[in-house]
């Protein structure tokens, strides 16, 4: 939840001043999409993605920017589900991304002001904006890459480094660049146990062995249901990928019709105009302000007594804001439960106490700050 909350206050300014998913419906009817993935065969796929970025729209997960950017690929979209901290170096450090427009979740990173094009899909509550559109997705980011492809009215898409599988059977390899890229155990498969920690063992499209996660292998059972109930011609360039079935070709280098009016379509994708909507965000940030600052006054406060901890903490059950902090930085739940719910004596109680009402207090400030920083950004953009 922290998480969530952390994006949802830096992306305040940037919801204000960018447009919605709604701006892309039907907007590439009848266009292909190339839909690129983060799977260690994706850099098999580059030549193809290179030669046919003129003939379809490249729709890259936020894990495959980096593979894409290090060859000199740039993707016309970007989008991003994931609304956790540790999908946010995914888009850290990119360089101006002009003339590519980022699609992400409202309670995911953006980037850090890398784009200056953004269409946000989804909701949360409360929120000072109108109800957006949402894009069908589970398991994998893939899934709303294709979802996004759909919306927009494409009538094929070319599936690139989407494997959902690995041939390592302990850990999931990922494309060369990706966060992930590390993640390798080196071995391949020799003298296997079929047990816990090894990957759970699959068969891919072209009989290969290949190992996942129990996640992956539900979220491709998913896919390609929905892939069969879709009415998107959808073709997979990789051969050793788990993601096959009723309505998947395969195929490393299919020809894609030439797009001669691409480039127009891209050029005159509208946008939303929310700039009317300042003043609803300021009371908002406002608002949220004193939620946090009355938070924060209360964890000083409990900090008189044992009890006032106690009752404090009871409330901070109730108010979802206990499971915030243990989403907060180098929180240690372990260590807090230890000492409060297991602690003997009266000095592991109250060690207990002060390690929570401290990190409380921590948390309080920095979604002040992020909110503080939002409040002058907005209030800047506003003044002639």
């Amino acid at each position: 939840i922290y998480d969530r909350y952390k994006h949802h206050y830096e992306n305040l300014g940037p919801c204000l001043r960018s447009g919605t998913l709604s701006d892309l419906l039907g907007a590439f009817t009848g266009h292909a999409s190339i839909l690129c993935a983060a799977g260690p065969a994706l850099a098999q796929s580059l030549d193809f993605i290179r030669a046919n970025r003129d003939r379809a729209l490249v729709i890259a997960v936020n894990s495959a920017v980096k593979p894409l950017l290090a060859v000199g690929i740039r993707p016309h979209f970007v989008v991003i589900n994931d609304t956790s901290v540790g999908s946010e170096p995914t888009l850290a450090g990119l360089p101006p991304m002009e003339g590519v427009t980022l699609v992400p979740h409202c309670l995911s990173t953006t980037g850090g002001g890398s784009f200056r094009d953004i269409r946000f899909f989804g909701n949360f509550p409360g929120q000072p904006f109108p109800k957006r559109d949402s894009l069908l997705l589970h398991g994998s980011v893939i899934t709303t890459a294709f979802a996004l492809a759909e919306y927009m009215g494409c009538s094929k898409a070319v599936l690139a480094g989407v494997q959902l599988s690995s041939p390592d059977p302990y850990c999931m390899n990922y494309a060369a660049g990706s966060q992930h890229e590390a993640h390798a155990s080196g071995a391949r498969g020799g003298g296997l146990s079929r047990r816990w920690p090894e990957l759970y063992p699959v068969t891919a499209a072209d009989g290969s062995r290949m190992f996942t996660t129990l996640n992956f292998l539900d979220a491709a059972q998913w896919f390609a249901d929905r892939i069969r109930q879709a009415s998107l011609e959808v073709v997979n360039l990789c051969p050793a990928s788990i993601l096959h079935g009723p309505g998947i070709a395969l195929d490393p280098s299919p020809r894609l019709p030439e797009a001669p009016d691409l480039a127009a379509r891209l050029e005159a994708i509208p946008r939303s105009d929310f700039s009317g909507r300042a003043q609803r965000v300021l009371d908002y940030i406002r608002q949220e302000m004193t939620r946090w600052k009355t938070k924060q006054r209360a964890a000083r406060e409990a900090g008189a007594s044992l009890e006032a901890a106690r009752d404090f903490i009871a409330a901070s059950d109730l108010d979802n804001s206990s499971f915030m902090l243990q989403r907060f930085r180098a929180f240690d739940n372990a260590r807090f439960h230890a000492a409060w719910f297991e602690g003997s004596t009266l000095g592991q109680r109250t060690e207990g106490a002060r390690y929570f009402l401290g990190h409380m207090e921590a948390m309080c400030s920095e979604l002040l700050r992020l909110l503080v920083a939002q409040h002058k950004a907005i209030s800047d953009s506003r003044r002639p």
